[in-house]
């Protein structure tokens, strides 16, 4: 079962909650459901592509939902930040999640293990390196490769990596169940970042054992926030989540 159909499944009735605002900011795609509970998304400047006029406030999450396979791409990022803001009622209720735990000490690399970076998550790459790893980066956008490798490349890469570390980013991409299918040979494989703010169980059912994704307690600033261009990160030390203070959460799920 694809991705999609497992989270549709898993998220049940609280994909029928109305979106009471969205946004389609400059770093993340904000959607808000009924009851409080807001989901992010990457924005995809590198395919950003407008579409016309489509009313959407008032539509049920399942309904946004429903937008993941079109051919734009800011609206597939409205689809996964819905679903992501309809996963947020079922983590409040998890007992089990670890908030503020860095994504990089749970995946247990070590020195001298070959890691794949899939996204230029600069703070995670640089983490790794710190402990001596030999990191490989991938990204898709040019203008934030900064060294890194296209993405494209990865079909030339051999899969004898210890560890793969997937943006969340990835999912909404045509190309992502390709990317599962080549990185299957890695044993520890970790999907992270705002936009993996979906219902772990799902996640971990597609090969992932470490799911890290954010958590936002403060819904008026995170969107003020996202309003005037900022972003988001992932990790529990990155700039952004120091700012925010407690408006946002990280959390991480181990399978």
């Amino acid at each position: 079962m694809e991705l999609g159909e497992l989270a549709e499944k898993k998220l049940g009735e609280a994909l029928d909650l109305n979106v009471v605002d969205y946004c389609i900011a400059l770093s993340d795609v904000y959607v808000e459901l009924a009851g409080g509970y807001l989901g992010l998304y990457h924005t995809p400047l590198e395919d950003f592509a407008r579409f016309p006029f489509w009313p959407l406030l008032g539509s049920s999450a399942r309904d946004l939902f429903a937008l993941r396979e079109e051919g734009n791409m800011a609206l597939r990022a409205l689809a996964w930040a819905a679903a992501n803001a309809a996963s947020v009622p079922a983590l409040r209720r998890r007992t089990d999640l670890l908030f503020d735990a860095s994504p990089i000490e749970l995946l247990g690399a070590k020195e001298g293990d070959r890691v794949l970076v899939v996204g230029n998550m600069g703070p995670f790459a640089h983490e790794l390196l710190g402990l001596g790893a030999e990191v490989t980066v991938l990204e898709r956008n040019p203008r934030l490769r900064h060294g890194a490798l296209p993405d494209t490349f990865i079909e030339a890469l051999p899969m004898d990596f210890a560890a793969a570390v997937v943006t969340g980013a990835a999912i909404a991409v045509p190309t992502f169940p390709r990317l599962l299918e080549l990185i299957k040979a890695i044993p520890n494989r970790a999907i992270v970042g705002p936009s993996a703010g979906l219902l772990p169980a799902a996640l971990h059912e597609i090969g992932f054992r470490l799911v890290c994704g954010v958590l936002v307690e403060d819904v008026p600033k995170v969107k003020e926030w996202l309003n005037q261009g900022n972003f988001v990160q992932g990790g529990p030390g990155t700039q952004t989540v120091k700012e925010l203070g407690g408006a946002v959460r990280t959390w991480c799920s181990v399978q």
